[in-house]
């Protein structure tokens, strides 16, 4: 006889507390922390100085992360606090909540994928490829477009279907004649007859989403390849590559210090992302895996009529993946904060306003102590050649002129500030 599985996991005590406690408590609270911080990088990478390539595809990725924590979110969070009975929820499952989850998830694969080649040309190709040909939207546009495409079945696996309440009418009806002098239940069944039908909505698969061919070829097979095995595979060749280009590359191959140094930084930054995205997203590729190796009894079973129930092991996995998933897209803020300099820097400026006035002013006074040093040392060697007096006077009615128009432009910034 074929073996469906056990239990269902309703049953199950340890189930139900992984789903509540991973997929309820602990992803509404991960991923309102996240939004916060992916609303915090979106407003510092939109700022002027962070426009290039680079920082537009982390822009991107942001954006897909928020998709991914909202929709993905308010679906395991309702399921976990047994509110996916509710009206709302149960009309934007199946057209919204459930395909832009998906959409949301691809584009953050796919988007991670796009960082790594950018930053495998920005370091191995630069004189080839130099950063102002790098436009960021050959590669926004291309992850856009198939994390839509790829998930239009999404939006064709589930129906809503509605039920009228006239069972609970013929009741009525049927106990009024029994009792065909009960004048309450007379009046009752008087008012239902000229009330609209009520009906009650509920989510039901289609016959697509029932097909095995589709179940085993796209949702099994298509779905572990091009969101599981080709991703990992690229990311891993690219930062590998990227790895050992670093230590050989010299300054010649960027043209300067400088650029090599905000190069190596970008990568640095990638690396943080690829390995948090590998980490979090192990749970979910260990459950593709175990799927794809158990598809055949899983299809044999629906063939049958019957519900394939999977070990208690791999539902609470389950459930742990999608707590990792909005993980992993709350926890690239931090990466850009604690690794990426640039980001740091213009994160700080926007939480404190007074940042560039203040640095404004020690690079104004460091100025000016270095030109009274210059001048002073003109002066000492001018002295050893005669002319001291006029020379002491030269030199103090540049520096009280330098003094005071230097005193005047700080005071002009501190009065723009101000009215800021």
């Amino acid at each position: 006889m074929l073996e469906c599985g056990g239990d269902s996991p309703g049953d199950d005590q340890l189930v139900e507390s992984f789903k509540y406690i991973a997929d309820g408590i602990l992803v509404s609270l991960v991923g309102t922390i996240g939004v916060l911080g992916n609303i915090s990088s979106l407003l510092v990478l939109s700022r002027p100085r962070l426009r290039d390539c680079f920082h537009n595809l982390l822009f991107a990725l942001a954006c897909f992360d928020t998709l991914y924590i909202v929709f993905g979110g308010i679906n395991y969070t309702m399921k976990a606090f047994e509110l996916a009975n509710t009206r709302i929820y149960t009309l934007t499952f199946p057209y919204i909540i459930y395909p832009f989850t998906s959409i949301g998830l691809s584009g953050t694969i796919f988007m991670t994928v796009a960082i790594s080649i950018e930053r495998f040309l920005g370091v191995c190709y630069p004189l080839h490829l130099p950063p102002h040909t790098r436009k960021s939207w050959f590669y926004i546009l291309p992850v856009i477009f198939l994390s839509i495409c790829i998930n239009i079945p999404k939006f064709l696996e589930a129906r809503v279907t509605w039920h009228n309440e006239e069972p609970h009418i013929q009741v009525l009806l049927e106990e009024m004649e029994e009792h065909p002098y009960n004048h309450t239940l007379n009046s009752i069944i008087n008012t239902v007859n000229y009330l609209p039908a009520s009906y009650t909505p509920s989510i039901r698969p289609t016959a697509l989403r029932q097909n095995t061919l589709y179940i085993k070829y796209y949702i099994v097979y298509f779905r572990l390849v091009f969101m599981h095995v080709l991703p990992l595979l690229i990311m891993i060749f690219l930062n590998v590559r990227i790895a050992l280009d670093i230590r050989s590359a010299k300054v010649q191959r960027f043209g300067s210090a400088r650029k090599m140094k905000k190069e190596f930084n970008f990568c640095l930054v990638l690396l943080c992302i690829v390995i948090t995205f590998m980490c979090c997203h192990s749970p979910r590729t260990f459950v593709d895996i175990w799927e794809f190796s158990h598809t055949e009894t899983i299809v044999a079973c629906i063939e049958q009529g019957r519900e394939y129930i999977p070990k208690r092991w791999v539902v609470c996995l389950y459930h742990v993946s999608h707590l990792c998933g909005v993980l992993n897209s709350s926890i690239n803020f931090l990466i850009y904060c604690f690794v990426g300099r640039n980001f740091r820097q213009e994160f700080f400026k926007l939480v404190r306003p007074r940042y560039d006035g203040m640095m404004t002013t020690t690079t104004n006074t460091s100025l000016i102590e270095r030109n009274q040093t210059s001048l002073k040392e003109r002066t000492q060697s001018s002295l050893n050649h005669g002319n001291q007096a006029a020379l002491i006077d030269r030199t103090q009615t540049l520096l009280d002129k330098e003094t005071k128009a230097q005193q005047s432009k700080d005071e002009e910034d501190a009065a723009s500030r101000q009215v800021l």
